[in-house]
């Protein structure tokens, strides 16, 4: 009796040891160990906004991560920015916009002031030619103030912020130089400028930026646009000079100002120069068509002027008013009798240049980004507390590049969060920080996509970025309690872009191991050492890695580009061939395919879904659900859910014939995943977390 006593006291030992998962918990990307499939949770079949919907709250920030729960609380990642300006930078940008005005308004006037009706067709030719390009740097100067920040993202990159401020000079420069005779001072006086900013240029970019001069072919642009302004100081100054002692008799001539204020053929010469002004700049603000990214979205959040909409329609009125007439007698008569507005424009575009190399040396953040990590109470969608762990620098994003895209992961009542090139995050499950650091690395044009993995309480991140010598990619294992780098082996990646996947954890051979997808492999990594214990060469043939590892007991899925391919476990990396069997399938930028009921269901991004057997590879069936797709595929005991990113979720059978059991829409894009939580879903939106219940489940 005491013996068996004593086994049973042993037992409970052993088993309190263990780590304990909850079945409603859900650890990390696509709920760590069940790899996006739950066999006791199924959840309501039928949604919509306004139905079905036990909670929701609102996320500040954006992110695409999805939620992951444990212990009754829901973690979420964001990412948001916070205004850091301060009284003096707010003032300066209020500053540069009314300068614009002025430039818009006073230009305008003094451009057309300066036209006459020569009858020679050479001299109209060439009046046409200045008037464009006059109308053209105007357009770049005003896009530059009330749009560079956005565009161009130039607080993420100091050559860059240089580069558009040196542009942003020189094109003052030009502007107020093209309607002024050579023999005026003000010609100058412009020089004298030009060739003073070139030396206080170069003094910033040495002594302040370091960035002068640069390397590469970004080095020689920033050198050519550094001295640019000096050459054109210098032509300016000369011609201003020999034009003094050769022409002097032209200070009194009349020949400035055409009969009317405007005719017709320079307003269609102004009318197709402001098209081609604006055409680069469409270009770059719909630079997201290879994203495709719903036009709303980027008037709305990612492209938008430093003070509002209202002003940059006041200065495409007033330029258009200023083409098209202008003949009321105030502005012709009176404003022109009281004012000189060709020294008023002069001064304006000078000043503007200063305040530019100003802003430029001052290294000025007018917003910092934060990465936070949220915790919602799982019964009533209450945010519990938030951690802002990180505080950096703004990233450039767009619809599908957040600073949260990764989804957390948590073991024993730590949660991790992978923010890519801003860094790792720890933060207790009561809010508290428990450590942080800006490595590893990542470096991608579309933002970070892999999350992290944990074990053991050893954190494993996977950095397949773009390679370079600068930024190499690599897979790293970091201590969960102290975060301190256990090790770290570099990986051959693709040279055009970064891959996104997660890697997998399995135990095999009674050790765990983690599996990583690349471009060119799978490999397998011991958890303890990082030690590579084979590497089967499976090349994805496409730019985009996107879908992440799925895998039973003995066998590991492989969804590439243009096939899908089941290995065995058992084989990889003794040198025979582990290939079961491969299906052709146009699978580039694929989701996360799932395995239910023996079946693996996968969904291409434009729409195309397929079931294949798991044991064959055979397609059993494929239908085209519409819309793009992003989310992991989920499997919810004979239910598998598509995701698509307009929102709509299609319910199907976990069968081998196509049976449609529902669609439902939230009306908000979504790129997260749902995550089962009990008799309940969970799913984050663009916006929101929603969580879905049937109303007698609640």
């Amino acid at each position: 009796m005491m013996h068996n006593i004593s086994q049973i006291v042993s037992a409970m030992v052993v088993l309190a040891a263990l780590p304990v998962v909850s079945t409603d918990d859900w650890r990390g990307f696509r709920g760590m160990e069940k790899e996006g499939r739950c066999d006791s949770v199924v959840g309501p079949l039928t949604w919509s906004p306004s139905y079905n919907v036990a909670w929701k709250t609102v996320i500040p920030g954006r992110g695409h991560s999805s939620p992951i729960v444990s212990e009754n609380a829901v973690y979420v990642a964001t990412a948001y920015e916070r205004d850091a300006s301060s009284v003096v930078q707010n003032v300066l940008n209020y500053v540069l916009s009314l300068l614009t005005l002025v430039i818009t308004t006073a230009g305008v006037r003094v451009s057309l002031s300066g036209l006459s009706s020569r009858p020679r067709k050479l001299e109209q030719a060439w009046q046409h030619l200045r008037f464009f390009l006059f109308i053209q740097l105007l357009g770049a100067v005003t896009i530059i103030v009330l749009w560079g920040r956005h565009l161009f993202n130039p607080d993420d990159d100091t050559i860059r912020l240089w580069l558009i401020s040196l542009a942003m000079v020189l094109s003052c420069l030009v502007l107020a130089s093209l309607f002024v005779p050579l023999c005026v001072r003000q010609h100058l006086l412009t020089g004298l400028f030009a060739l003073a900013a070139t030396g206080v240029s170069v003094w910033i970019l040495r002594r302040k930026a370091g960035v002068f001069p640069g390397t590469g072919t970004t080095g020689l642009v920033l050198t050519a646009l550094v001295i640019l302004p000096a050459l054109f100081g210098l032509v300016l100054s000369v011609a201003h000079l020999v034009s003094r002692r050769r022409l002097s008799e032209t200070q009194n001539s009349k020949d400035v100002a055409p009969e009317r204020l405007v005719r017709r053929p320079f307003v269609v010469t102004g009318s197709v120069a402001l098209v081609a002004a604006l055409a680069p700049f469409l270009l770059v603000l719909f630079r997201a068509a290879d994203y495709q990214i719903p036009d709303s979205y980027i008037l709305d959040t990612r492209v938008k002027p430093d003070l509002g909409w209202g002003w940059a329609g006041a200065y495409l009125v007033l330029l258009l008013l200023g083409m098209a007439g202008g003949r009321a007698k105030f502005v012709r008569d009176r404003m022109a009798a009281r004012f000189s507005l060709q020294p008023m424009f002069l001064a304006t575009a000078l000043i503007l240049a200063t305040l530019f190399l100003m802003r430029a040396g001052s290294g000025v953040r007018p917003q910092e980004s934060v990465r936070a990590i949220l915790c919602v109470d799982a019964k009533t969608g209450d945010i519990r507390w938030t951690c802002e762990g990180l505080v950096g620098r703004k990233r450039a994003e767009s619809q599908m590049v957040t600073g949260a895209s990764p989804t957390l992961v948590t073991e024993d009542e730590r949660i991790y969060g992978y923010f890519g090139e801003d860094g790792l995050l720890c933060v207790s499950t009561t809010g508290q920080l428990l450590w942080k650091k800006a490595e590893p690395v990542f470096r991608g044009q579309f933002g970070v996509g892999t999350s992290p993995v944990v074990k053991d309480k050893i954190l494993i991140v996977v950095s397949d970025t773009r390679e370079s010598a600068k930024f190499p990619a690599f897979i790293a294992a970091c201590d969960g309690i102290s975060g301190q780098c256990l090790w770290k082996k570099e990986r051959k990646c693709h040279t055009v872009d970064a891959a996104y996947g997660t890697p997998l954890l399995r135990s095999l051979g009674g050790r765990p191991v983690v599996l990583v997808q690349g471009w060119y492999d799978v490999k397998g990594y011991d958890l303890a050492t990082g030690q590579e214990l084979w590497s089967y060469p499976l090349a994805h043939e496409a730019k985009h890695l996107v879908a992440s590892l799925v895998s039973t007991k003995d066998r590991l899925y492989v969804t590439g580009a243009k096939q899908t391919v089941a290995l065995d476990l058992s084989k990889v990396g003794s040198g025979g061939d582990p290939t079961l069997w491969s299906t052709p399938i146009a699978g580039e930028k694929s989701a996360t395919p799932v395995l239910a009921n023996g079946l693996l269901f996968l969904v291409t991004e434009v729409g195309v879904a397929f079931c294949l057997d798991a044991q064959t590879g055979e397609v059993l069936w494929k239908k085209r659900l519409g819309g793009r797709y992003f989310s992991s595929v989920l499997a919810l005991g004979d239910r598998v859910l598509f995701t698509s990113e307009a929102g709509q979720t299609t319910i199907v059978a976990a069968d081998k014939e196509f049976q449609l059991l529902a669609k439902n829409s939230l009306g908000e894009p979504i790129y997260a995943s749902f995550v089962p939580m009990g008799n309940r879903l969970l799913v984050r939106t663009t916006k929101h977390i929603y969580c879905l219940a049937e109303e007698e489940q609640r």
